[in-house]
């Protein structure tokens, strides 16, 4: 019986014992954060230099 993510295309790899869905997320689309994220944003840039790196660090912003 196959699993509904096997119906709808999906394929798994497996890794050792397990099978790990292949699965990828676009990252093409620009989202708008609103004055509230940006105000977090700054806020995180001023104050939490790791975080900011870490959620902002991977993409373009």
């Amino acid at each position: 019986m196959k699993s509904i993510f096997e119906q709808n295309g999906g394929t798994y790899t497996k890794v050792g014992d397990y099978y790990i869905p292949n699965i990828t997320v676009s990252d093409t689309k620009k989202y708008i954060i609103g004055k509230y994220g940006n105000l977090r944003k700054t806020f995180l840039k001023e104050h939490h230099k790791s975080y900011y790196t870490f959620f902002y660090g991977r993409q373009i912003v």
